[in-house]
């Protein structure tokens, strides 16, 4: 692009700065918006100094044409005339295969030192095997129904649109699937971490957080290595037009969307009935093994916080990577795709510095465990934002997007203590919820939820003032790098996350195993820790929804191509913008009652078997713990389906069916509305558990007592809050978003295609109603069918003994042949 005359003019007169020119963020064929009357002004009164009181006379004419030229003029920009070299596609995505290459090598020696390490005695082991048994077969369970969508999805995208965006979806949801398999595989750190508590509390904590890293780096490894690859394979026409990489976000998010509902639901719906009936009725330690739902509690604390976790983050993290491609092509051509690409692949070795930098005492204190993990993070990201600098010098990009940078990892800081300072029990507000409780368990939910709504101010404003930051200094590009720059030390941020639930799962095979309490005092300090790290880790991907989603929207704006216009007067982008608002609110509700129904299951279990054989309760006899673990399965699976469906369904049929206005304002009131509401839920839900395991420390009255047990309910009411509807609030944030990008083509011709609307319609209704109509049970009756086992072989492990009752209560009533409903077969668990 030739220089302007006033950037000549401009460049002669600054001697100290004789390489650079301001080039607009805009291509060459908009530079006439940028060439307003008020850039002319000052670049005229700079290059011809003739006004002593310039600052002065810029500022007043500045004020008075804010509104027109402001933006514009704000987002120009100093870049280089000669940049040091221009990098192909295929150079940016071989350095970035070259990353994840190392992270899988550096994951895999870690997996091998936690996988050397001691398991403890024979009854550890099989709990430990009981639970990853249930954990897998769940998995392959939800896989299963998730292929069924996954294939539907691929052929619908690849038919409409074209198939290499369908490879890219299906490739997009195998690498959030695998991200999933590698957190359950990393589950057998559990025993291992609960053999480390007998020993000291550093060791249990290097355990615990090793396994997180594994993680970590694979999650960073898959979704790096996925979209450098397709950007090797497709080159420019995976980020231009329609492209390609949208397809791989999707394909991500569908999984990571199922995955962390489905488990979820599960977690939550067997911690609910384990607490109600364990805790509260019966007075029973927290998972005592007398209680039947306590494997499954343990078996959730896997498929939803780890493998749920895992595939949350892959979305987050392809999600912002995809934006900042395909905005960075649009402006600075491979250079603005690269740098993303590389601050992600630097991030690997930064977050490594962060890891190897978490250390403590043998005897460390909870204040000391998080103050390792803090330092570990401050060192993570300061490594990190050198690294930004290094890669803003190699790719000659403007030093103003080494600020975005800097923003963005700012704003993670900034985030993750908000959440802290709401979630942790060593602050006023979880401290107030535990009072509360003397008053009883309305106040303490009460008090949860001031909290958890006071927690979205300062979270707003921060996120805020990123947003307006980085669009000023560049652009919506600017938006999506400040997202990257959040995630990119997540191998470190995943490893925080999940090191929470392997201590969770360490405990409870502590108690279960009988081993001395100082091992269970361990764990619960390392377990507690999690539950801060967990807020920060739905505090980053919650950012970084937000900063992704405003990218994506703006993506979208641009392929629909929707000029300025007045939404206020429009009744389309008023309409849609109040079903966006909608939407969060429905979801939210959807999930929670999903986690309500399949609780109330778990607790009918619960006290049923307790009723038929009171000797569980005297240690005589034992409980049916597979049977609990199978009723959950089922249901939890049957529940995931509906509001996973309608997420995707809704923008669809809005493309469809109406003005592309009103999808753009849908889209609008669903990212602002949905980052709000999952914010305070999440928040909320963490600040209930931590004063509920803060009263359990001694406070208050301590275990047992009227406080306790006010607090466990409202930890229940908190825990479908911040594990289950807050993360699906999130992902759709970005599921949204990415199908109305991938499925524009089919907007812009909706007046053609209005009968694929009724097709896809007619197909969900196919699937959906007979799937709600049928029973959880017959769910299981359709695995095995499908995978050729036999029903009355159908449990998990040998772990769970027979609790005793007799063959009519003992069992579940399912139909070989759904055809033959007089047919039935009692199937022993």
């Amino acid at each position: 692009m030739p220089i302007p005359e006033c950037h000549t003019r401009l460049r002669t007169t600054l001697p100290h700065h004789h390489n650079l020119y301001f080039e607009p963020p805009l291509p060459s064929s908009s530079y006439k918006l940028i060439r307003t009357p008020l850039f002319e002004f000052i670049s005229l009164q700079i290059a011809s100094k003739a006004h002593p009181n310039i600052i002065l006379q810029i500022l007043q004419v500045g004020i008075s044409k804010f509104t027109q030229h402001t933006l514009l003029l704000s987002m120009a920009r100093f870049t280089p005339i000669n940049p040091l070299f221009e990098p192909s596609l295929t150079l940016i995505g071989g350095i970035g295969i070259a990353g994840a290459a190392v992270a899988v090598i550096v994951a895999i020696i870690f997996a091998i030192l936690v996988l050397v390490m001691k398991r403890g005695n024979k009854a550890m082991i099989d709990i430990s095997k009981a639970i990853a048994h249930a954990a897998f077969s769940f998995i392959l369970f939800e896989y299963l129904a998730l292929t069924v969508f996954m294939l539907i999805l691929f052929v619908i995208v690849s038919a409409v649109i074209n198939w290499q965006t369908g490879i890219c979806f299906l490739v997009g949801t195998f690498c959030s699937a695998f991200a999933g398999a590698v957190g359950l595989f990393m589950s057998q750190a559990n025993v291992r971490t609960t053999q480390a508590s007998d020993r000291s509390m550093l060791y249990a904590l290097r355990t615990a957080f090793t396994a997180g890293a594994v993680m970590g780096l694979f999650v960073v490894a898959v979704g790096l290595g996925g979209i450098c690859f397709f950007l090797m394979v497709f080159g420019v026409k995976s980020i231009v037009a329609t492209p390609y990489l949208a397809g791989f976000g999707l394909g991500c998010t569908v999984v990571s969307l199922f995955s962390r509902i489905g488990g979820g639901i599960f977690t939550k719906a067997a911690d609910v009935g384990a607490d109600l009936v364990g805790k509260v009725e019966k007075n029973l330690p927290e998972d005592d093994i007398r209680n039947p739902a306590t494997v499954a509690d343990l078996v959730g604390d896997n498929v939803g916080d780890i493998i749920g976790t895992g595939a949350d983050l892959t979305g987050s993290l392809v999600g912002s990577l995809v934006a900042a491609a395909i905005l960075g092509y649009q402006d600075w051509g491979p250079r603005g795709v690269g740098y993303p690409i590389w601050i992600v692949t630097f991030g690997i070795i930064s977050s490594l510095v962060g890891q190897l930098s978490v250390w403590t005492r043998h005897n460390a204190t909870r204040a000391e465990i998080l103050l390792a993990l803090r330092f570990g993070l401050l060192m993570s990201s300061a490594v990190q934002m050198g690294f930004i600098a290094l890669c803003t010098f190699l790719l000659s990009m403007p030093w103003q997007f080494f600020g975005i940078g800097v923003i963005g990892v700012a704003c993670g800081f900034l985030v993750a203590a908000c959440s802290e300072i709401f979630t942790s029990a060593s602050f006023f507000p979880t401290i107030s919820v535990a009072k509360a409780g003397k008053f009883g368990a309305a106040t303490v939910v009460v008090q949860g939820l001031a909290q958890g709504f006071y927690s979205i101010g300062p979270a707003t404003v921060f996120i805020c003032a990123t947003l307006i930051g980085s669009i000023i200094m560049g652009g919506v590009y600017g938006a999506s790098i400040a997202a990257v720059a959040l995630l990119s030390n997540l191998a470190f941020i995943l490893a925080m996350d999940v090191q929470g639930a392997v201590a969770d799962n360490a405990g409870g095979i502590a108690e279960m195993a009988h081993l001395p309490q100082r091992v269970r005092d361990r764990t619960d300090a390392l377990d507690s820790v999690g539950n801060t790290t967990a807020a920060t880790g739905k505090a980053f991907a919650l950012g970084a929804a937000l900063l992704t989603g405003f990218a994506l929207i703006n993506i979208f704006k641009t392929l629909a191509g929707i000029e300025l216009w007045d939404a206020a007067s429009d009744p389309f982008a008023v309409g849609g913008l109040l079903v966006g608002v909608t939407l969060p609110f429905l979801l939210s509700a959807m999930l929670m009652q999903a986690v309500n129904s399949c609780a109330e299951s778990v607790i009918i279990e619960v006290r049923r078997q307790f009723r038929v054989n009171p000797e569980i309760l005297t240690g005589q006899k034992k409980a049916n713990h597979s049977r609990l673990v199978v009723q959950v399965t089922a249901a939890s699976i049957h529940a995931m389906i509906f509001p996973a469906t309608v997420t995707i369904i809704i923008p669809l049929v809005i493309g469809i069916f109406f003005p592309l206005q009103f999808l753009l304002a849908f889209l609008l009131g669903y990212t602002m509305t949905g980052f709000c509401l999952a914010t305070f839920l999440a928040n909320a839900g963490g600040c209930w558990d931590n004063a509920k395991k803060y009263v359990e420390t001694g406070k208050f009255g301590g275990k047992n007592s009227s406080t306790h047990k006010a607090c466990i309910s409202a930890d229940t009411i908190g825990d479908s809050c911040k594990d289950t509807a807050a993360p699906g609030v999130s992902i759709g944030i970005k599921l949204t978003n990415y199908i109305s990008i991938v499925l524009v083509p089919i907007f812009l011709k909706s007046r053609e295609w209005w009968w694929v609307g009724f097709i896809i319609l007619a197909v969900a209704a196919f699937l959906l109603i007979p799937i709600m109509l049928a029973s959880p049970q017959r769910l299981i009756w359709l695995y095995c069918k499908l995978t050729k086992k036999n029903v009355e072989d159908f449990s998990f492990g040998s772990f769970g003994e027979e609790s005793g009752e007799d063959e009519e209560s003992a069992s579940i009533v399912i139909s070989r042949k759904p055809q033959e409903a007089h047919e039935q077969t009692r199937v022993q668990i």
